[in-house]
């Protein structure tokens, strides 16, 4: 068997796999509240493909609207940044000439005092999918991102 089979055979598990969890998942919430705000949720996506079109992503993150607007803006940045960035990652990073596909999911929790959209982005390219998590945090009280330096002071 060769490699790029069993890569596409690992591809399907894995595709598989997700639909499996993904029918086992509660749905998505279409609203949340932080910070007594009430948000709306809605998918953006953001597709597209390389010139020569060996390279195809599709990006599909959660982002807000109502509830206060500078935490609707911080929160849908950084979720837009996430997902641009793995794109870019991988336009940087594929050679020339080989196949790729990136697919981005993100989506937002809220908390009281903080709403966090997890981006997991997996690439289709090479032997096996590569799975990369990326997370933001956004103080819903200040609108600025909470890092781990933030939560453990001396």
């Amino acid at each position: 068997m060769t490699l790029h089979r069993r890569a596409r055979i690992l591809a399907a598990a894995a595709a598989g796999l997700l639909a499996i969890v993904a029918l086992a998942a509660p749905a998505a919430a279409e609203t949340g509240v932080s910070d007594g705000k009430t948000y709306s949720i809605t998918m953006t996506s953001i597709e597209g493909s390389t010139d020569d079109h060996l390279g195809n992503w599709d990006a599909k993150i959660d982002e807000l609207s109502g509830g206060d607007p500078a935490v609707v803006q911080a929160v849908n940045a950084a979720g837009r940044t996430a997902a641009q960035a793995r794109i870019d990652h991988m336009n940087g990073v594929a050679a020339p000439g080989l196949e790729w596909n990136l697919d981005v999911r993100g989506e937002v929790t809220f908390r009281s005092i903080a709403i966090g959209q997890l981006v997991i982005a997996t690439s289709y390219y090479g032997a096996v999918p590569t799975v990369t998590p990326t997370a933001v945090v956004i103080d819903s009280r200040t609108a600025k991102p909470i890092t781990v330096a933030d939560l453990f002071t001396d």
